[in-house]
C-alpha cells in the first residue's frame, strides 16, 4: 500500500501506470471532489501509513554513514565510516543510549545513520553487526538503480530474506513489503515458513506488521492456513481496523470463489456487523476484482448485486471502494440502488453513488486490466 512508486508517483492502491491513462480526462475532472475523499493507503487493505523504512532513508540521504561510540566521550557518536556522500560538519547529535554502549562492547559493529543537508538533520536507521553490514553493501550498490526506479528488483531481493534466521533482517524484509501496492506482492516469488510466519501475526510487539503477515499467508498459497484465516477474519469481525481487511484480503487470495461467498454470506450481508467493518471486506473484494481470477471477478460482482440488492445502503462504501480503483464493473448493481437511496446516507454519499453510475455507464460499465 508512497512504497514501490517514488512519492511524486502517488497513486490510488491497485492503480497502474495504464489504469490512469486508460481513464478519459472529462470523467476525471468529474470525480476530482469524491476521490479526494477517499484514504490513499500504500498495501491498499491497510488503514495506517507505513513509517519510512531504512531503504527509504538512505534512498533520500545525501550522507550515509557509520558511527560508533567516541573514544573521546562513550556518551557522543563520532563517525567511524563514510558510506555515500560527504561527511557532513554537523555532528550527530544523539546519544549513545545504555543497550547500544553495551552491544558495541562486545562486538565491532556500528551504527547506520543518514543525513539530510535540506533538513541538516541525521537520522538514527540501525545496529549494523556483522550479519547486517552485507546486507547494508548490497543495498549501497543498488541504491542508484533504486533511485530511478528499479522497484521489482528491490522488492524480490527483500522477498528473499523473509526467512532469514536474523530476526532485524526479517523485519526489514517485512517493511519493505509492507510498503507495497498488492498487485506488486502478488508478482512476488516468496521465500517463508508460514508456521512462524502465523506465529508471529499474534506478537503483540509487531502489531503493525501482522496486516502484511496475513496478506503473505494467502499469498503463501499454503492451504493448511486458511482454517487461520478465517478464525482471523471471526476474530475481527467487529473491528474496524487494519487486520479484518488483511485477513479477507488473504483468504480470497487463498480460496477464491469459495472465500468470496462465505465472506458475503456470513459478514457482509450480516446487520450486526458495523458498517466500518463492511467497509473493509468490500475493500478486499474490490481489490480481488481488479486482481482477480474470471471466476473470482465473476463470483465478486454477484456477491455485491445480491447485498446490494439485499441491502441499498451498501451501494455507498461499494461505489467508494470501486471508484477509488477506477473500477466500473459494479454499474449494473449500484445504478439499482439510487431509488432507495433517496432516503439513507448523506447528500455526499448519495452524490458520490450517483458520480459512480454516471461515469461508469459512459466507460461501458467496466474498465479493467489484469
Amino acid at each position: 500500500m508512497g512504497g514501490i512508486f517514488a512519492k511524486s508517483d502517488f497513486r490510488f492502491p491497485g492503480i497502474s501506470r495504464k489504469d490512469a491513462c486508460m481513464t478519459r480526462m472529462p470523467f476525471v475532472s468529474a470525480l476530482v471532489f469524491f476521490l479526494s475523499a477517499v484514504p490513499t493507503w500504500p498495501c491498499g487493505f491497510h488503514n495506517y501509513v507505513p513509517q519510512p523504512t531504512m531503504v527509504e532513508h538512505m534512498l533520500s540521504s545525501s550522507s550515509i554513514a557509520l558511527a560508533r561510540p567516541s573514544a573521546a566521550s562513550a556518551f557522543n557518536f563520532e563517525v567511524v565510516e563514510v558510506l555515500r556522500g560527504p561527511l557532513p560538519d554537523e555532528r550527530i547529535p544523539f546519544l549513545v543510549d545504555t543497550a547500544t554502549r553495551l552491544k558495541l562492547k562486545t562486538h565491532s559493529g556500528s551504527v547506520l545513520f543518514t543525513y539530510d543537508d535540506v533538513t541538516q538533520s541525521w537520522q538514527r536507521l540501525a545496529l549494523i553487526d556483522d550479519e547486517m553490514r552485507p546486507l547494508v553493501d548490497e543495498i549501497l550498490t543498488h541504491l542508484p538503480e533504486w533511485r530511478l526506479g528499479g522497484d521489482a528488483h528491490r522488492a524480490q531481493m527483500f522477498a528473499q530474506l523473509l526467512d532469514h534466521p536474523k530476526p532485524e533482517i526479517r523485519h526489514l524484509a517485512l517493511r519493505e513489503l509492507d510498503r507495497l501496492d498488492y498487485s506488486i506482492l502478488r508478482g512476488l516469488l516468496l521465500f517463508m515458513d508460514t508456521q512462524s510466519v502465523l506465529t508471529e501475526v499474534n506478537d503483540p510487539w509487531q502489531r503493525t506488521l501482522a496486516p502484511i503477515r496475513v496478506l503473505l499467508l494467502g499469498l503463501s498459497r499454503d492451504q493448511g492456513v486458511a482454517q487461520a484465516l478465517v478464525q482471523g477474519i471471526d476474530n475481527n469481525r467487529i473491528s474496524s481496523g487494519p487486520l479484518l481487511g488483511a485477513y479477507a484480503t488473504a483468504l480470497i487470495e487463498l480460496q477464491g470463489v469459495d472465500a468470496v461467498q462465505m465472506i458475503a454470506t456470513h459478514y457482509l450481508v450480516n446487520a450486526d456487523h458495523s458498517g466500518a467493518a463492511r467497509e473493509l471486506l468490500i475493500e478486499a473484494l474490490a481489490i480481488h476484482s481488479s486482481y482477480g481470477a474470471p471466476e473470482v471477478v465473476a463470483a465478486i460482482e454477484q456477491a455485491l448485486a445480491d447485498a446490494i440488492a439485499n441491502n441499498p445502503q451498501l451501494a455507498i462504501p461499494v461505489a467508494r471502494q470501486f471508484m477509488a480503483r477506477y473500477d466500473w464493473s459494479q454499474h449494473h448493481a449500484i445504478s439499482q440502488a439510487l431509488v432507495p437511496l433517496t432516503s439513507v446516507g448523506t447528500d455526499e454519499d448519495r452524490a458520490m453513488v450517483e458520480h459512480y453510475v454516471l461515469v461508469s455507464a459512459g466507460e461501458g460499465g467496466v474498465i479493467r486490466d489484469h
